[in-house]
């Protein structure tokens, strides 16, 4: 199982191409305009089975960059157990691998931009005001990285949830954000790279189907090697029901407040779905570490890309931060998501 795991982009695209090779699958690269710390980036698409196959599962990875490690792997490990060989008939497999290549080389969450991709499916006209995130930008966006930013970081975070609450303060950090370029949960001022790259893979590959379920694989939320299927759908609508058709108590609303995330604005899944309402989809969010770790990782390494430089030595502590954070190299992390991973793609199969 562990050989489907890799640290570095070009690795773990490598395996994933090869894969894809082995067992017949239709390729299509598309190179990313920018460059990875090793060189050329792609959003690579692996298709199998019969073209003309009224139902499609989706498996994507990398959405949020660094998090690509996780969903490259069980993309991979999927196909080297047969996952290909035992579609249903009438069903065919998408595997998107590497939605924003530029974060995962880089071992970002973030884009080329500092974009969030599952904050930048809006409409741009009526961009979403978050006022939270108005009072808290200063402490998320520190100009310096030290020991002592860390201490007043928690400090300042406690008083948020101590006086906000809990609920305003996961809100105002991560709803999404639209007037800070340099801050945390950045949803763009227009469609980036990738919005735009994926909306053309759905043109080329989901058009004129009858049900798109779409599995986008994340990482952070939650307990250590658990998971949930996060969708955004009201519990009353058919999507929700639909989704708990195929996962059961794993779905888990963030309209709701039964999700480890807070409502966001523009995620791909929804943004996608306005085009293709025959799309269910779900995040399979994989938990890490306690929360303040993760909010630490992403503070620095927003400080590494903002004000530091990412190619110095003091780069190497932040990056094991977010890997440690978002990739956890752990074997029993590993085998835990792996049968989870497992089980939500098959039922997404059977049902």
């Amino acid at each position: 199982m562990h050989q489907h795991f890799f640290r570095t982009y070009q690795q773990a695209r490598e395996h994933f191409i090869k894969a894809c090779c082995d067992f017949k699958g239709e390729l299509t690269s598309i190179k990313h305009p920018e460059q990875g710390p090793d060189g050329d980036i792609f959003m690579d698409i692996g298709c199998f089975g019969d073209k003309s196959a009224q139902r499609v599962v989706v498996i994507s990875s990398g959405t949020h960059g660094v998090e690509g490690y996780t969903g490259s792997g069980i993309q991979s490990l999927l196909l080297h157990e047969g996952l290909h060989a035992r579609l249903p008939a009438g069903t065919r497999l998408l595997m998107v691998h590497g939605v924003n290549p530029y974060g995962f080389a880089w071992q970002r969450r973030t884009n080329e931009s500092n974009i969030d991709l599952n904050r930048n499916f809006i409409s741009f006209e009526k961009a979403p005001v978050n006022k939270g995130y108005r009072e808290i930008a200063d402490v998320f966006e520190p100009k310096s990285w030290n020991a002592d930013t860390e201490i007043s970081l928690i400090n300042e975070v406690r008083e948020f949830v101590k006086n906000k609450g809990l609920e305003w303060y996961q809100s105002a950090l991560s709803s999404g954000q639209y007037e800070f370029p340099g801050g945390m949960f950045y949803g763009g001022l227009e469609p980036a790279w990738s919005n735009l790259t994926i909306r053309q893979v759905a043109m080329d590959y989901l058009q004129n189907t009858e049900e798109i379920i779409w599995i986008d694989v994340h990482t952070a939320l939650g307990p250590f090697g658990t998971a949930e299927c996060i969708v955004d759908y009201h519990p009353t609508s058919k999507a929700y029901r639909r989704s708990v058709e195929l996962w059961g108590d794993r779905v888990k609303s963030m309209l709701s407040g039964d999700s480890h995330s807070a409502p966001i604005a523009g995620s791909m899944i929804s943004g996608l779905q306005k085009t293709y309402p025959t799309i269910v989809g779900a995040g399979l969010e994989f938990g890490t570490v306690p929360g303040r770790d993760v909010v630490l990782a992403l503070v620095a390494d927003q400080w590494l890309h903002q004000y530091g430089n990412p190619a110095s030595p003091e780069a190497a502590p932040i990056k094991d931060m977010m890997m440690d954070a978002f990739y956890p190299d752990s074997d029993e992390w590993r085998e835990s998501i792996v049968v989870i991973a497992r089980d939500v793609v098959d039922q997404a199969l059977a049902s």
